[in-house]
């Protein structure tokens, strides 16, 4: 079966991205008018009715005002998980040094739900990991991602500077429509097979603290075992994606995070920052797609409040999905010796 038969079988395309402010919402717009024009044309060629094609834009599809019940922002992920269990195609920019911690926990979710990724970066820089290798985005984005359209540099050198800007992202939507079409038209697959847990793996707490990229995260990690103590029954394993080894690629050390993190008993994710790193977000979406439990670490003292009785610490998705959060080191590690 093709990508385009699912979706024409209640599928879904979700169009995620940032959604807080006008010029993120209109950029989510252009962005879905792009891949419906993708999507209509895979549908033409196989001889379908364009009427099954159902798109999902968070901020506007979401019907958070029309919605009455005691929790709302609970009820918004419960529906949101339902959208991305659909989810045939998954497209979104993944623009700017913080990466917004929803879109990455969606795409976690979709790609190990076996939904196909299409994530579009614009940014000019590489990120150089600490061993000498170039990467556009964290390892486990590029490592999820089943297609990547990257344009950082102007299409065009004539007209205006925003002619020029206008021309690129003219070009970077029509690479768009045309890779949709590629995508749904290419056969399903299915979710990414990280294997049943070994006995090893019961034993296995996997720390996700960003993957160590400041030392703050490193010194964390330290100080949690060190309350946690000696523990015979537990076998604690750290991501590597940003490890100063020569040898590893960032492919191989997202394929490393990837398998440990998927398959760890307990996966504990620490959030603390504005954004949660991207990979963070990423492996807590992973998780909660195959029903693993996370352990969330989330010392942040303020919310998050919005119109329509919208709460939460950090992003929903994050705040709902986490099986346990701890606002303190102390009670993580008093939890952790009691396994």
């Amino acid at each position: 079966m093709r990508r385009i038969e699912q979706l024409a079988r209640n599928g879904l395309i979700y169009v995620a991205g940032r959604l807080f402010d006008v010029e993120d919402k209109l950029k989510s717009e252009a962005l879905e008018a792009a891949v419906l024009a993708g999507a209509q044309a895979a549908t033409t060629s196989m001889g379908l009715s364009t009427e099954a094609l159902a798109t999902f834009v968070p901020f506007r599809d979401a019907g958070q005002e029309e919605l009455v019940v005691h929790d709302k922002t609970r009820r918004l992920f419960e529906l949101d998980l339902g959208r991305l269990r659909r989810t045939v195609l998954l497209v979104s920019y993944i623009d700017g040094l913080a990466k917004d911690e929803g879109v990455c926990f969606e795409i976690g979710y979709v790609y190990a739900s076996g939904g196909a990724v299409l994530l579009i970066s614009t940014d000019f820089y590489d990120v150089e990991l600490p061993n000498g290798c170039l990467t556009p985005l964290d390892p486990l984005l590029g490592a999820t991602a089943t297609r990547l359209i990257r344009q950082p540099r102007l299409t065009t050198a004539g007209g205006t500077f925003r002619e020029q800007l206008e021309a690129t992202r003219a070009q970077v939507l029509a690479e768009v429509r045309a890779t949709t079409a590629e995508l749904l038209l290419e056969p399903a697959t299915t979710p990414p097979q990280f294997g049943e847990p070994t006995e090893d793996d019961h034993r296995q707490v996997f720390l996700e603290f960003g993957g160590d990229v400041f030392e703050w995260q490193t010194l964390l990690q330290k100080q949690l075992l060190r309350l946690v103590g000696h523990q015979h029954h537990l076998n604690f394993v750290r991501s590597r994606r940003y490890a100063a080894e020569p040898s590893l690629t960032a492919r191989a050390a997202a394929r490393h995070d990837l398998a440990a993190a998927a398959r760890a008993a307990i996966a504990i994710t620490c959030t603390d920052s504005d954004e949660a790193p991207a990979g963070t977000a990423v492996i807590q979406g992973i998780r909660s797609a195959l029903g693993r439990p996370v352990w969330m670490y989330n010392s942040k003292r303020t919310a998050i409040r919005a119109a329509n009785d919208y709460r939460s610490s950090r992003n929903l998705m994050l705040d709902y999905s986490a099986t346990r959060t701890f606002g303190r080191l102390t009670d993580l590690a008093a939890n952790l010796r009691e396994l």
